[in-house]
């Protein structure tokens, strides 16, 4: 899961999604998030930020992209793509739920818990294995 967004965080993706197209937003509101997320299991996986994918916030990805040098924090531009923004986020939010419902099985069956041959009964080992 991608560490957890503050106002910071926030205030960079907004940035970021200001300096494009309106009609943009959603598509790189998602995008930015992915990337985030990315970043964060790349991080977790190395146990330690990498060069280039920041430490797995949204602001550190934010940094990589081309952000608006917008200073009215509350005027109505900033709040809707604040908008699309927290929308992107709540997405991302639900659709890894709905893996992580699934996810349990999957490592079940790396770990060989589920239709793995040791469980059938006469299953010897590999060709390979047996050299």
């Amino acid at each position: 899961m991608m560490r957890q967004p503050g106002w910071h965080d926030l205030d960079a993706g907004v940035r970021v999604l200001l300096a494009r197209p309106r009609a943009d937003w959603p598509g790189v509101a998602a995008a930015l998030v992915a990337a985030a997320h990315l970043s964060d299991r790349v991080r977790k996986r190395l146990r330690r930020p990498v060069a280039g994918r920041g430490c797995g916030s949204l602001a550190s990805e934010a940094m990589a992209w081309r952000r608006s040098g917008h200073r009215r924090a509350c005027d109505a531009e900033y709040r809707a793509a604040l908008a699309v923004l927290l929308q992107a986020l709540e997405d991302w939010r639900q659709d890894s739920a709905r893996s992580a419902r699934r996810q349990p099985r999957v490592q079940e069956r790396q770990r060989g818990r589920v239709g793995s041959a040791r469980r059938r009964a006469g299953a010897s080992a590999s060709p390979q294995s047996v050299q």
